[in-house]
């Protein structure tokens, strides 16, 4: 080989050994001055807290007027006047409807006719028995003749209190071409016309009246809360008092409207297994409309040292509702809980799972792993508390 190819080989070789050396030079400067590994994520933690609660059970129901009527025609007529507009809030006692009248003004005058008639008819009588019966003391009338007069008069009394009823009945039928409304409430559209005949076969439905203040929400109660009440002693009996109960509508938050329970059924109905509990609300402002779904909630009991978390630290995943703990050394790891009543500030009670002072993570939970460590910061909280009302008026009966 010649000098010159030696040489050639010997230049290649060493500027291998030089991108080498290079190469292994940055490899080592990489290592030294790799980045530090990433902290702990920072989260905020709150401590479970102890707090006195009311215990209340939720339903749904309807609500349902007090009371409803259905107006219908006692007496056959045509129909001469509406004196009301369809849905006008009536009074008891305001007239609805005139019927004609002509005919039963003439029944009453032809009753008042009769009677006068009796009327003449046993006075007769009446002096014919007193001239009979001195003339019978003399001697001078035979005892057919007393016994006639006597039987006369008693017969005559008898048509003057038949043709008294008669005027009663005649006073009462012309009583029912005026329609007025049995109670106060609001009144339907009418179902007849001015001139329709109605009564002719059978009582026409003229229009109904459903009385709004107060008004009565229904919600059946399952068998396993009626006997916890039982087990209590509250059998529902009428010497026992009532609880409130708080109502809400579908577009509305909470329940506003407080109210009091005045019945409970006597028999839990066999097919359904549920006891019929009626709760009776205040409606001056016609807020509750008969046959709107309703949302209620009825108090059970006082729980003292109640567990409550702030809602925001409970999550929900495939097995159920829980929260992130987090112990001393900062680790976190994942505790099921239960759930009870909610309090004011965003606060609710925890059944099981947790304790009071235990540490739950409320800011942060997407951050947290079971296991992993994060860095605590502690958040400022109120103390939970709990009205027995979401509305501000407080619970009285409606019905005074």
């Amino acid at each position: 080989m010649s000098t010159s190819k030696w040489s050639d080989a010997a230049t290649r070789s060493t500027r291998w050994f030089l991108v080498l050396s290079v190469v292994g030079l940055a490899s080592c400067s990489r290592q030294d001055n790799a980045p530090p590994p990433p902290q702990p994520p920072e989260v905020e933690v709150a401590e479970a807290v102890s707090c006195e609660i009311t215990q209340y059970f939720r339903y749904n129901g309807n609500v349902r007027a007090v009371e409803e009527v259905e107006i219908r025609a006692r007496v056959r007529g045509y129909v001469e006047m509406i004196a009301f507009r369809p849905s006008d809030n009536i009074q008891k006692g305001d007239l609805l409807f005139m019927l004609e009248q002509a005919p039963f003004q003439a029944a009453v005058d032809r009753a008042k006719g009769r009677l006068e008639q009796a009327d003449a008819r046993l006075r007769l009588a009446e002096v014919t028995y007193r001239r009979i019966n001195k003339a019978y003391e003399l001697g001078s009338a035979s005892e057919d003749e007393y016994s006639s007069a006597k039987a006369e008069v008693a017969q005559r009394r008898g048509e003057v209190l038949e043709a008294q009823a008669d005027l009663k009945d005649a006073e009462i039928q012309f009583g029912y071409t005026e329609v007025r409304a049995p109670l106060s409430g609001r009144v339907s559209e009418s179902y007849v016309d001015v001139g329709d005949l109605v009564g002719f076969i059978e009582p026409t439905l003229l229009c109904s009246v459903v009385q709004m203040q107060p008004i009565h929400a229904y919600f059946d109660v399952s068998e396993r809360i009626a006997l916890q009440y039982l087990a209590r002693g509250d059998d529902g009996s009428t010497d026992m008092e009532f609880p409130p109960a708080f109502l809400g509508l579908a577009n509305e938050e909470g329940y506003p409207h407080v109210g009091q329970v005045d019945y409970v059924d006597n028999v839990l109905d066999r097919s359904t297994g549920t006891l019929t509990v009626r709760a009776i609300f205040d409606n001056r402002d016609n807020s509750l409309y008969p046959g709107l779904y309703a949302r209620l909630r009825v108090p059970f009991e006082q729980v003292p040292g109640a567990v409550m978390v702030q809602e925001a630290g409970v999550a929900s995943g495939l097995e159920g509702r829980y929260v992130m703990v987090v112990d001393d050394k900062g680790i976190v790891s994942r505790v099921p809980v239960g759930l009870g009543e909610r309090a004011d500030e965003g606060y609710i009670q925890v059944t099981r799972g947790l304790s009071v002072g235990d540490r739950y993570i409320v800011n942060g939970l997407q951050f947290a792993r079971p296991g992993m460590p994060v860095r605590v910061r502690e958040l400022k909280q109120t103390a939970p508390h709990q009205q027995d009302s979401d509305s501000t008026s407080a619970a009285t009966n409606p019905a005074s």
